[in-house]
């Protein structure tokens, strides 16, 4: 599956989730608030690509131990500026 998640008047990031069920979305964690992709993009589209301190992913048993099944397609944890 491919995600698109575009940033306030930017080139947008493209996010290529690899064998994960088309039923199934991407969890998005920014700054501890759990969205999916499609919420997300929504949200990420009013923010300025400025106020990204980091982008994390993870994946696989990490994933699913922090975030249990809400996390087994992976996680995009975005991290803004203070």
């Amino acid at each position: 599956e491919i995600y698109t998640l575009s940033l306030h008047d930017a080139l947008p990031i493209l996010v290529i989730v690899t064998g994960v069920p088309s039923n199934n979305d991407l969890l998005v964690v920014v700054d501890g608030k759990e969205m999916y992709a499609t919420e997300a993009t929504n949200f990420m589209s009013n923010i300025s690509p400025e106020k990204i301190d980091s982008i994390t992913v993870l994946k696989d048993p990490i994933a699913l131990t922090k975030y249990s099944d809400k996390g087994k397609n992976g996680v995009l944890i975005v991290t803004l500026k203070k």
